[in-house]
């Protein structure tokens, strides 16, 4: 972890002044003070609050992610831009959105920002400090509009891109849980019927005596068995979840992950638009802004949310630098669709790569709501058929017996 000094020095007018500096030496720390007009009193290094490292199976179950919504740091940043435009210093601007903010998380890292900022330390490393609330994309465009002097358009951009993302990810999110939550409340009835139900009704019917029905005998059987290895069933299942919690936190798990998700007929599908909508919104965004394309290949890589898209990003860099063209590299890796790759072959031939980049990210982004939209439409009644058929299996099962 890099080194903080925390300092106190007097100003011309002899006031007192304190910040934090994230370079390494005391001694070039007391030289660069001096150098802004500054008279270093006490340099020492910043006491760090050293963190309490959680439970494994904490970590496991519940790996650390993100600190701040989408659309909120969306918000945020759209704000941020605004008083930009205003005219307001920096620092003042941060301490205003640290007010505004309704998120702790993110009032915290903009005091933290406010602090860094007022020290000496530009805008973009200051937030590489913080890389569960900016991600590569963020810090990229900031750099560029430090150094262009445009810092309120590039994150006007950013904010624009993250309102994108926070659409898409609702979107997805409409589309699993209905499902999700359809299916675990037919989870829940069939533990109820199995664990609760079943048993007084095999009571009932062995003190009876009779030769019950196929269908009743296999889910008593049924029942009895999950009522005897319950305890087994849920630390294999509780095992298996920190298995792919496990993967997923490893460069090679995710990729295996990812891949899988990719090959399921309509998530993969999915998945996959989305992807593609992010990829081409991100570097679309990053070429309108004046980054150069291997950099902004670098930075929509770290930004892809996909390994798969990651991993393929990795190697068409590395084609370009071999001398290889954008739509040929592309062309290369199964994971592009072809339509993607013969509008980068016509951007890069006309020079409007930026304007057709952004006409594919809205293609794909249109393409994932009418998915998820007829998911919906299909999975409702499917789901119902499925709650309904196996209440009603479990129901001739116990009725069964007092009809024959």
């Amino acid at each position: 972890m890099k080194r903080l000094f925390v300092y106190r020095a007097l100003d011309a007018k002899g006031q007192l002044v304190t910040g934090e500096s994230p370079l390494a030496d005391p001694e070039i720390l007391a030289e660069r003070l001096h150098a802004t007009g500054l008279h270093p009193l006490e340099i020492r290094r910043a006491r760090v609050a050293r963190q309490r490292r959680r439970p494994i199976a904490l970590r496991l179950l519940h790996p650390r992610g993100p600190l701040v919504r989408p659309r909120a740091l969306a918000l945020y940043t759209r704000q941020f831009a605004t008083l930009m435009r205003a005219g307001e210093p920096i620092t003042r601007a941060l301490r205003v959105l640290a007010r505004q903010t309704d998120s702790a998380p993110l009032a915290r890292t903009t005091l933290a920002l406010s602090r860094a900022v007022a020290s000496g330390t530009p805008l973009h490393d200051a937030m590489r400090r913080h890389p569960r609330v900016f991600d590569p994309l963020y810090l990229g465009l900031v750099r560029l509009g430090e150094m262009s002097g445009g810092l309120d358009e590039a994150l006007m951009r950013i904010a624009d891109v993250l309102d994108r993302r926070a659409w898409l990810r609702g979107k997805i999110r409409s589309a699993v849980v209905y499902p999700c939550t359809v299916a675990l409340i037919a989870a829940l009835i069939t533990i109820f019927l199995v664990w609760k139900v079943m048993p007084k009704f095999s009571a009932a019917f062995q003190e009876a005596g009779k030769e019950l029905p196929a269908l009743t005998a296999g889910l008593i059987r049924w029942s009895e068995a999950i009522r005897a290895n319950a305890v087994l069933v849920l630390i294999l299942l509780m095992l298996l979840l920190a298995c792919l919690r496990w993967m997923g936190r490893r460069p090679w798990g995710r990729l295996a992950l990812d891949r899988a998700t990719l090959r399921v007929p309509v998530l993969g599908t999915l998945c996959r638009k989305t992807a593609m909508a992010r990829f081409a919104r991100t570097l679309s965004t990053l070429m309108a802004a004046g980054v150069p394309i291997l950099q902004a290949l670098d930075i929509v890589r770290g930004a892809a949310g996909n390994a798969v898209l990651s991993r393929a990003l990795g190697r068409a860099h590395l084609a370009i630098v071999n001398g290889e063209s954008l739509h040929t590299t592309f062309a290369m890796q199964p994971v592009f669709p072809p339509l993607l790759v013969q509008m980068v072959a016509v951007g890069e031939e006309c020079g409007e790569m930026t304007r057709l980049l952004t006409r594919m990210a809205d293609l794909y982004e249109r393409e994932v709501d009418d998915t998820v939209k007829a998911l919906a439409s299909i999975i409702e009644p499917v789901m119902i058929v499925l709650v309904g058929t196996i209440v009603g299996l479990i129901a001739v099962a116990v009725f069964l017996p007092l009809v024959s």
